[in-house]
């Protein structure tokens, strides 16, 4: 081991006078073109859940933190990317008893400050990433039923605002975890599809247009339960996959690959 190194805050109580605690969860990670690191997770404090960022160094020293989101949510980040400005994008969700859980992304720059944040309509970013126009692809899932979720994917420009948003799904539940431009300007997609009442849960994977429409999808999976974590293009234009696999009782969890053509035909690999 090289390093390692805690982070949390620390504040004065205005009702005791005396230091107080918060409880943080760091949930993404990325190396910075500096060579350190920015790290992204939720504070909690009594009712308070807000967006915690921390900038460390490529030793682990931490240069600088930050609290963002609005006060009037409580917020669940889970995906940080660092952006073309030096600055960095998040995504995640916003709830109020009002809305429910709301598509959330926010912008900030170099420094942790705050450029802009916008809610997306009804549901959960679960990743981001920025595309070649400058603007966002986002993907997560959108609905009230965590039996009946769809995937959600948005388009949005470089300042946030919506240019399409799209939802894929049918009978079953399907979450996406990953999402990432493709060479010919559209997007892969990856999750899960799950069956309530079955308990069939499969890795599934969704390639759409620059527009957002659906080309195909796929789907893979044993007869353990299955699911996507990451997916992306490879030289020769088809796709790799990463995830989880475990066995019903959730006893045991292994990790697994799959690569697939550019048309979304597995050639190698299996859940």
């Amino acid at each position: 081991m090289e390093w390692s190194s805690t982070f949390g805050r620390a504040f004065v109580s205005e009702r005791t006078g005396e230091t107080d605690y918060s409880s943080e969860n760091l949930r993404s990670l990325q190396q910075t073109s500096d060579g350190g690191y920015i790290l992204v997770g939720a504070t909690q404090f009594i009712d308070s859940l807000q967006i915690y960022v921390v900038k460390v160094d490529k030793e682990g020293n931490e240069e600088w933190s930050r609290l963002v989101g609005s006060e009037d949510y409580r917020h669940e980040p889970y995906y940080v990317q660092q952006t073309s400005d030096g600055g960095y994008i998040v995504a995640g969700s916003a709830y109020s008893m009002e809305s429910g859980h709301s598509v959330y992304l926010v912008k900030i720059d170099g420094r942790g400050n705050e450029e802009w944040s916008k809610t997306l309509g009804q549901g959960v970013a679960r990743a981001v990433q920025q595309t070649s126009d400058g603007g966002y692809i986002v993907a997560g899932y959108a609905g009230y039923n965590p039996d009946n979720f769809d995937i959600y994917v948005a388009k949005t420009d470089k300042g946030g605002d919506i240019s399409w948003v799209r939802t894929f799904g049918g009978k079953y539940s399907e979450q996406a975890y990953s999402v990432q431009e493709t060479s010919d300007g559209g997007y892969i997609v990856a999750g899960y599809t799950w069956s309530f009442g079955v308990g069939d849960e499969d890795v599934y994977l969704i390639k759409i247009d620059i527009n957002g429409n659906m080309e195909w999808s796929w789907t893979f999976g044993s007869e353990k339960i299955d699911s996507a974590d990451l997916v992306k293009q490879t030289s020769d234009g088809g796709y790799v996959v990463v995830g989880i696999t475990e066995e019903r009782n959730g006893t045991e969890w292994d990790g697994y690959i799959i690569k697939t053509d550019k048309d979304g035909r597995m050639e190698w690999g299996e859940p």
